[in-house]
């Protein structure tokens, strides 16, 4: 005849965890009260270190599927197309002897290509010609560049040409220097950006952590932008030109990144300003 030993005691306060019995009261503690409160400090220190940074923008990249953008391009000093809702509107005004009014409502969109590399190679051939380019979007704030799709005919001469030679001309003159320099000479306040990080390809695209980047991108031919203000007046984006309508030289780049003051004269081509750049320093805020 076998005996059956009596079951052990429990006792309230044994910390020793059995899967079938109670939860001890120790590891209650543990669990109800030290955990959670260590997960919501955690989620305080987060909020803490991201609250008080700036946003990166709300720059967008379209990856997805390439677009065509149909218009004059521009090779020089950076490669853009200057287009319209209607290109046929846009050559007949051309052709009907108003070239610089048809440029200058022109929407601008800058162009590069893949990585940190600019479209000059590949827009060269088709200088001053009517074009559809087809490239991935990237825009922010009503300003937009493309990154050509890798194919040779990224860039494809359209078969109408009219009004090509009046609309170029009128392209140039927008891209040079005003005449009356002396009497639009202004100070801007900003950043020297490269647009197409800025615009899409990086967050953020913009301030001294991004700086390395932004003096590669602008060096390999991408357009530079300059984000400011006058002293007094609402910020905007600037194409920065050096003062004979030329591309910047290395020491404007490097201060790309930084708060700058840029003195210059300011001109205009289709919907975006021109920044002609004769004086520059750090701005020491």
């Amino acid at each position: 005849m076998s005996e059956t030993s009596p079951p052990p005691e429990v006792l309230e306060d044994d910390a020793f965890y059995v899967g079938y019995l109670p939860l001890p009261r120790e590891h209650r503690r543990f669990v109800f009260v030290i955990i959670p409160a260590l997960l919501w400090t955690l989620v305080a220190i987060g909020f803490v270190i991201v609250w008080p940074r700036r946003s990166a923008g709300d720059g967008v990249w379209e990856t997805g599927k390439p677009i065509e953008r149909t218009g004059l391009l521009v090779a020089t000093p950076y490669p853009m197309l200057l287009g319209f809702d209607d290109a046929s509107e846009f050559q007949s005004g051309a052709e009907s002897g108003s070239a610089d009014a048809a440029i200058g409502s022109a929407r601008v969109t800058l162009l590069t290509e893949m990585g940190k590399r600019g479209a000059l190679a590949r827009a060269t051939p088709h200088d001053g010609r009517i074009v559809t380019v087809t490239g991935y979007r990237l825009h922010r704030d009503g300003r937009e560049i493309l990154e050509l799709v890798p194919d040779e005919d990224a860039i494809t001469p359209a078969a109408d040409q009219r009004g090509a030679e009046a609309l170029a001309r009128a392209a140039g003159r927008a891209l040079s220097p005003p005449s009356d320099e002396a009497g639009r000479v202004t100070t801007r306040r900003g950043e020297i950006l490269d647009s197409k990080c800025y615009l899409g390809a990086m967050k953020p695209g913009d301030g001294k952590q991004h700086k390395a980047c932004a003096m590669l991108c602008i060096r390999g031919g991408i357009p530079p932008l300059l984000f400011g203000s006058p002293v007094a007046g609402s910020p905007g984006h600037a194409l920065v030109l050096d003062v004979d309508g030329g591309r910047i030289d290395d020491g404007m780049i490097s201060l790309a990144g930084e708060p700058v003051m840029l003195t210059g004269s300011v001109g205009r081509v289709g919907d975006l300003d021109v920044f002609f750049v004769s004086g520059r320093v750090r701005d020491p805020g």
